[in-house]
């Protein structure tokens, strides 16, 4: 059984992302904004992760804006805005998990067999498209 609420809500929440893509990633690495955490040392859906604590961060500071006034508000963002970036983040950290997990070559009880992710002097274990063009 579809329901048909939740299914409008996935539809906006991709809108979004398509969107926000266009602002902050390109056509050929959709994640190139997040891809800068691996400098770090750590994966990108680590990175992702933290993120999302952002915005959950965010809808505490809405939930005690409302405790103390009443009202539900921000300057620069709603909580509609809020919510569905914390969706989106959600989809891009379970999309960029299981890249990490299958290039990171886990067995099947999800013990770590090898990995040279946090090795920041390696190349990154994620492709980048734009390896593939020369003239990017």
């Amino acid at each position: 059984m579809i329901n048909p609420r939740i299914s409008d809500i996935f539809q906006e929440c991709l809108g979004l992302c398509d969107t926000k893509n266009e602002d902050y990633a390109n056509p050929k690495d959709f994640y190139a904004n997040f891809r800068t955490v691996e400098a770090t040392g750590l994966p990108i859906w680590v990175g992702v992760w933290i993120r999302l604590l952002d915005k959950i961060s965010r809808v505490n500071g809405f939930i005690r804006r409302y405790n103390t006034s009443g009202k539900i508000s921000a300057h620069h963002e709603s909580i509609e805005d809020t919510l569905k970036d914390g969706i989106n983040y959600l989809a891009i950290c379970l999309d960029t998990y299981r890249q990490w997990h299958q290039l990171e070559n886990f067995d099947d009880d999800c013990k770590k067999i090898s990995t040279d992710n946090n090795d920041v002097d390696k190349p990154s274990v994620y492709k980048n498209p734009y390896d593939d063009y020369s003239s990017m």
